[in-house]
């Protein structure tokens, strides 16, 4: 564990926000930015995919393995609920829907 000599400084929302806009955003829309939006990462662009409880249970558990992992050193039950929270996102219909595509008309 790496430690310094100087305390660190807490974390503000201009911190968060360089643009000085308000950093205030509801879990949906911090879901839905993993898609198409500030934190695009296709890693995790379930979250817009499934309902809102997936996301949620998701991340209380991942947090929860975080802390274990400290612990026991041990993936493989994240790598697992990885796995369960994206097949439960993607077991339903298709949820994406794009305005615009690379596809010639027909």
């Amino acid at each position: 564990m790496v430690t310094t000599d100087k305390p660190s400084a807490p974390i503000t929302p201009a911190d968060q926000d360089p643009g000085g806009q308000d950093a205030t955003e509801s879990f949906d829309e911090f879901r839905n930015s993993f898609f198409c939006g500030s934190r695009t990462d296709l890693f995790h662009k379930w979250f817009k995919a499934g309902p809102e409880e997936i996301a949620d249970e998701y991340l209380q558990e991942l947090l929860r393995l975080t802390g274990q992992l400290i612990d026991d050193g041990d993936t493989e039950p994240i790598v697992e609920v990885i796995v369960l929270a994206q097949s439960k996102a993607y077991a339903g219909a298709g949820h994406f829907v794009y305005d615009t595509g690379p596809f010639a008309t027909l």
